[in-house]
This record gives structure tokens, C-alpha cells and sequence, in this order.
């Protein structure tokens, strides 16, 4: 029984209002969803949204996916509306948005939206324009991120300062193994960077600092940090003019800790006074199992060194290129000839310079031919 002068207030919802809430509720439920943010934050960017992203977001989240956006035109506007839905995304693994004229403004979304990713595993975003701003960015993203497996940044032109704190924070990150840097204009500076992250004991496998300018000082520090890292297992060091890797491959040598099997060091400038150390790593038990010595200036007599080395290893599951220069058909010696008889591990590049006509070119490759098991690659010096 009620007392005077009080009340209560009962409302009376119809069929309409229900139906009302429970579109309030699914709109609500939409504002969250990925797709909702990401076509909304086209919409302030005043882009298109990507089909194929789209269509990636509209799928049931039952696995995971792999996207590749390359080559889209991305640019700034596109990166900061992909870097929205990353925030709050748990179906993409990995992510490939190289080559689409990503700034540093871009580039700084996506990495400041990986922050908060907990899925993403492999991330491309080579070959833009992030620069100096957008890899320390990604310095800061290493930093903190404990999901990225590998991450991939070459050609663009982040410079020392921003190499040097990538480097940095490789030193506290646990789980990167993979980290391509090629082509961002790093010197030796990056390279003594990069020596005491190995030495601190990074937990990287594969490294690419190809097409750099890591030259001497920076070798030798990446020569003592391989010495006593315990997971690297790969690495690039091809087309940054590097002289000589006499310190790199007796670090290699005498370590008994490395696990390293993929050295590249194609493409520099490195002669034959550094071939008698190469050639105490081949025959050392060191478990390389891959050397690439392309496209140097070591004379016949350096490569003849490297060649009795490659016949007296006990390995011979091996891949080994080395470079053969300033040869002729006439001038092919006959113990090489003998030696590439019975090997058919290494791969044979020869430069040939000052031809007179094609058909000696043709005449220098049937001859190694016919008197070896191997196809040559033959280089002609212009």
C-alpha cells in the first residue's frame, strides 16, 4: 500500500523501443568493429579504402591472415588509415606495405599503432620514405613490442642516428629474429652499433646491412660481436664497399660459440690479402655452410688459396661463390681445372674484361664446360 503523497514511476517500453535499443546497442557494436574504424578514418582522410583490406576485415576471424598491400599508392593519408585499425585488430599476422611512398608522418602511425597490436608477427615496409623520423619510430617500437618476429625497413634513408637506436633497442628486445636494413645509409657508426648488440647478445638470426657503407670500423665490431652472439645465423654485409673481412673470419674461426652459417659479402672491394683468413674459415670447423664472395677484386692467386682450402675441407654440403677475374680461355690455369673437376659446390663467377667479340665469350664458357661440372656465370666488365 502506497503513503500519501509518494509515487512510483513504471514506463512501459513498446515493441519499437526495444527495437530501438537493440539497434543503439548494434551500432555501438559496429562504431568498435575494424572495418568501422577503418572506413571511418578513409572517410577524415578523404581517401578510398583498399578492397582487398576491406575484404580481409569482412572475413569470419577464425585464422589468421597474411596481407600484401604493395605497390597500393598507399602514402601518408592510406598508412595513417591502416595504422587505426591495427590498434584493434587481431587477425592479421603479417603485413606487407612496401614500395607506396610512405612518409614519416605514415610511418610513425604504423609503428605508434603496433604499440597496442598484439597479433601482427612480420611487418614490410621497405622501400618508402620514412626517414630519420620514421625509424626511430620504429626504434621506439622495438623497444617495447614483444610480438614482432621480423621487420623489414630497407631503402628508407633513416641515416646513422635513427640505425644506431634501431640497434640499441635490439639489445632488450626478445623475440626479433629477423631485421632487414639494406639501403638506409648507414656507416660505421650503425656498424659499431649493430657489434655490441651482438655482443650484448640480441637474440636476431637473420641481418641484412647490405647496400650500406659499413666499411672498417664497423666490420670489426660486428666481427667481435658475432665472435660471442650465440643466435645469429645469417648475415649481409654485400655492397658497402668493405676491403677486408680478415678480422670477420678469424673471429668466425676461432669462436666457439657462433652458430652463424650464411655469410654474405658480395659485391665490395675485398682482395686477396684478406683470402688466407677466408680460407682458414672454410677450413676451420665453423658451421658455414654458405659464403658468397662474388664480384671482388681478388686476384687468381687469392682464389687459388680459397680453392686448395674448398678441396681440403672435410664439409661438403657447402655453397660457396667465388669470384674468378681477369681470365681468358687461354689463361684458365690447369689445376683449376683440375680442382672444378670433382667439386660441384662451388659456384664459378668469372669477369671476363677487354673481349674482342662475343664468340670468345661463347668459346670461355663452353670450355669451362666441357672441362668441369659447372654451368659458369660469366660477368662481363665494361
Amino acid at each position: 500500500m502506497l503513503k500519501a503523497g509518494t509515487y512510483t514511476k513504471i514506463e512501459i517500453l513498446s515493441d519499437s523501443d526495444e527495437e530501438k535499443n537493440d539497434n543503439d546497442s548494434t551500432k555501438h557494436d559496429n562504431e568498435n568493429s575494424e572495418e568501422y574504424v577503418y572506413t571511418e578514418a578513409c572517410r577524415e582522410q578523404h581517401i578510398v579504402p583498399v578492397s582487398l583490406f576491406l575484404r580481409t576485415l569482412r572475413t569470419p576471424h577464425t585464422q589468421l591472415h597474411n596481407i600484401t598491400l604493395s605497390h597500393h599508392g598507399l602514402g601518408q593519408t592510406g598508412a595513417i588509415a591502416l595504422a587505426a585499425c591495427l590498434k584493434i585488430n587481431s587477425s592479421i599476422q603479417s603485413l606487407s606495405i612496401d614500395d607506396n611512398w610512405i612518409n614519416a608522418e605514415g610511418g610513425i602511425a604504423i609503428a605508434n599503432s603496433l604499440q597496442f597490436n598484439a597479433t601482427l608477427q612480420m611487418l614490410d615496409v621497405s622501400n618508402n620514405h620514412m626517414g630519420h623520423d620514421g625509424g626511430m619510430a620504429f626504434a621506439k617500437l622495438l623497444s617495447s613490442n614483444t610480438r614482432l618476429i621480423a621487420l623489414k625497413i630497407a631503402s628508407n634513408k633513416m641515416g646513422d642516428t635513427a640505425g644506431i637506436c634501431i640497434a640499441n633497442a635490439l639489445k632488450e628486445n626478445p623475440s626479433l629474429s629477423v631485421l632487414d636494413c639494406r639501403d638506409n645509409e648507414f656507416t660505421d657508426k650503425v656498424g659499431i652499433a649493430f657489434g655490441e648488440a651482438l655482443e650484448s647478445g640480441c637474440k636476431l638470426k637473420e641481418l641484412d646491412l647490405g647496400w650500406n657503407r659499413i666499411v672498417k670500423t664497423g666490420v670489426q665490431k660486428i666481427a667481435s660481436g658475432l665472435k660471442v652472439n650465440e643466435n645469429l645465423r645469417s648475415l649481409s654485409l654485400s655492397w658497402n664497399g668493405v676491403e677486408t673481412v680478415a678480422d670477420l673470419c678469424s673471429s668466425l674461426s676461432t669462436s666457439t660459440v657462433s652458430v652463424l652459417s650464411e655469410l654474405d659479402l658480395s659485391h665490395n672491394f675485398i682482395t686477396e690479402s684478406s683470402c688466407q683468413a677466408i680460407a682458414s674459415l672454410i677450413s676451420s670447423q665453423h658451421p658455414i655452410t654458405r659464403l658468397l664472395l662474388s664480384a671482388n677484386p681478388i686476384a687468381p692467386t687469392g682464389v687459388t688459396v680459397l680453392a686448395n682450402a674448398i678441396s681440403s675441407s672435410q664439409q661438403s654440403s657447402r655453397e660457396i661463390e667465388l669470384p674468378f677475374s681477369s681470365v681468358s680461355a687461354i689463361a684458365l690455369h690447369q689445376e683449376w681445372v683440375e680442382f672444378l673437376s670433382h667439386r660441384v659446390d662451388v659456384t664459378l663467377e668469372v669477369l671476363v674484361q677487354k673481349l674482342k667479340d662475343k664468340m670468345e665469350l661463347v668459346l670461355l664458357k663452353d670450355h669451362i664446360q666441357q672441362t668441369t661440372k659447372i654451368n659458369p656465370v660469366l660477368c662481363v666488365d665494361t
